[in-house]
Formats: structure tokens, C-alpha cells, sequence
């Protein structure tokens, strides 16, 4: 019993890493470098129930 559970664990963790393949089959490596700016998502650095548009500065102004 415990062998054919290790199987199908194995069956769905390679399902698994198909199905990410063909999600990020058109995505790519993007190359940054010091200094280039970057759109980050703004709840990543507002706290809940803040302003999303104001809980950051603008930090070329």
C-alpha cells in the first residue's frame, strides 16, 4: 500500500512540474541590473487597509 502511494506522490509531482511547463511555456528570464527601476506590486509594501497609492513615495520625485 505504501509503494503505490510513493508512486501516485511521484505521478503528481511530475503532473505537477508538465503543468507549470505549459503555464510558463511563453514566460521569460528577465535580466535586471543595478539601477534599472522596477514595478514591484504595491500590497508588497502597504500595510492592510492602507492607501495603495499613497504608502509609497514616488522615488523619482
Amino acid at each position: 500500500m505504501e509503494m503505490i502511494q510513493g508512486e501516485i506522490q511521484d505521478r503528481v509531482v511530475e503532473l505537477q512540474r508538465l503543468q507549470e511547463s505549459r503555464v510558463n511555456k511563453h514566460s521569460s528570464k528577465v535580466k535586471v541590473k543595478k539601477g534599472h527601476l522596477v514595478v514591484s506590486h504595491r500590497k508588497t509594501y502597504c500595510n492592510k487597509g492602507e492607501d495603495s497609492k499613497t504608502c509609497i513615495s514616488d522615488p523619482t520625485g
